[in-house]
């Protein structure tokens, strides 16, 4: 992927989840694809706990003089990150 997005709407819980797809736009040199993460509350109805955009493509149908500098972000060790028993109710 070239790009993605994602926006956490609300908190997910324990349980069943389903993962819904759509496709955006397809084109020649990029395409454009969404997904949401739904549960369903008490009451049965649909709830959106994370929506991801993601624009996809081929680096190699790109022009020879076309080049990334983008390097993926530092990350502390795992022992340093938080587990879901930190996160708020």
């Amino acid at each position: 992927p070239f790009s993605i997005t994602a926006h956490y709407l609300t908190a997910s819980r324990p349980g069943p989840a389903e993962i819904r797809t759509e496709t955006i736009r397809t084109g020649r040199t990029l395409s454009t694809g969404a997904a949401s993460l739904v549960q369903y509350d008490a009451q049965g109805a649909p709830v959106e706990r994370l929506r991801v955009l993601a624009s996809y493509g081929n680096l190699d149908t790109l022009d020879p003089e076309v080049r990334t500098s983008a390097k993926p972000p530092a990350l502390p060790p795992v022992e340093q990150c938080l587990g879901s028993d930190d996160a708020p109710d």
